[in-house]
């Protein structure tokens, strides 16, 4: 999918940059756990980019 590695590079810093925000935005009630999740999973895909 993405062949260069300072494209990918970028996109996982930028995923991880976005699920910091996310987990930082999240408050304790439904839609806090929601915004946690959501990060979590977006900063798993940043790793998985940033490693292949």
């Amino acid at each position: 999918m993405l062949r260069k590695q300072s494209t990918r590079r970028f996109w996982s810093v930028l995923l991880i940059l976005i699920d910091a925000t996310l987990i930082f935005l999240a408050t304790e009630a439904l839609v806090g756990a929601i915004l946690v999740a959501l990060g979590v999973v977006i900063e798993l895909l940043g790793i998985t980019i940033k490693h292949k």
